[in-house]
């Protein structure tokens, strides 16, 4: 269904969200886009050069780094409703109803939530080296959504609405979902949750040979004892599983990467028009670091 695989948050409520089998809330969209990109194959996309965007012109082309997520038919609100007879097919059909194109594989901001960042000065001594390639499925899953949060205000040390909890209504039948902070950003916990999971199992996805499993047997054994046996990739393991898959620097680089691809993408994106590469590395650094320490217990260095 449409609504279940577009996430949003707006009203203090949380959408496209769904109770998972071990108790833990997973938005939907990410979950399936990383497992889009699994199928695909896990591509490594070469970055336009030079420092400032330009629009594509007629003749250029970008790899298809968003495509198209198909109806996974989550048709209630928890994943355990998956249907059966859905396959690794089933994700490669294209479907009319749900898109994710480009790099909107997250939450569908509302104009009132999309703000130009202050005219900051940035710093004058950037060392970082600005990336050339990103990962097609840290971009689609996480990188894009985690960056766009931070450009808000990129000299923020903290966000304090990024991983927002939240409550159902009920858990028999759970249908509405209230976050406790009416301020969130998109960037939840529920969202943060899916984003992981689509990368993990688009990592596996993206190395398992052929025939793949089909994707509900995929996700009864990530969201239960383990996949293909193995209790170390299950979904309620899914933080530490996270630290192996990347680290703080390495997702700085994914960040601004998708900060940049999208830039070229969408010179007249609000969040992104006219900034410089020293405000989005900015923001990827800040983005990147408080994820990894808030979200997957990883700390940098610490003073003496």
């Amino acid at each position: 269904m449409e609504e279940v695989a577009r996430h949003d948050v707006r009203g203090g409520r949380e959408y496209g969200v769904v109770l998972a089998p071990d108790g833990s809330t997973v938005a939907v969209e990410p979950l399936l886009a990383g497992l889009k990109a699994g199928l695909q194959g896990h591509r490594v996309i070469d970055l336009p050069l030079g420092s400032t965007a330009t629009p594509l012109g007629a003749g250029d082309t970008f790899p298809d780094v968003g495509a198209e997520v198909s109806d996974a038919r989550a048709t209630s609100p928890g994943l355990r409703d998956v249907s059966p007879d859905v396959s690794s097919a089933d994700v490669r059909a294209m479907s009319p109803n749900v898109r994710t194109t480009d790099l909107n594989v997250g939450a569908i901001f509302k104009d009132d939530r999309v703000t130009s960042p202050d005219d900051q000065t940035s710093s004058p001594d950037v060392k970082a080296k600005s990336p050339t390639t990103v990962d097609s499925l840290l971009v689609v899953t996480l990188a894009r959504d985690l960056g766009l949060a931070f450009l808000q205000n990129p000299q923020t040390q903290s966000h304090p609405g990024l991983g927002a909890e939240g409550c159902w209504d009920q858990n028999s039948v759970p249908r509405n979902f209230t976050l406790l902070d009416p301020e969130a950003s998109p960037v939840t916990t529920a969202f943060l949750n899916g984003a992981l999971d689509g990368a993990l199992l688009g990592d596996y996805l993206s190395r398992a040979p052929e025939p793949r499993p089909p994707l509900h047997h995929l996700l009864s054994q990530y969201y239960g004892a383990g996949v293909a046996g193995d209790p170390g990739l299950r979904s309620n393991l899914r933080r530490q599983n996270g630290a192996a898959l990347t680290s703080a620097p390495a997702l700085t680089q994914q960040v601004w990467g998708a900060l940049i691809l999208l830039q070229r993408l969408e010179p007249a994106h609000p969040q992104l028009q006219g900034l410089s590469q020293e405000k989005l590395e900015q923001a990827a650094t800040h983005a990147a670091k408080e994820f990894t320490e808030a979200f997957l217990g990883e700390k940098g260095p610490q003073p003496l």
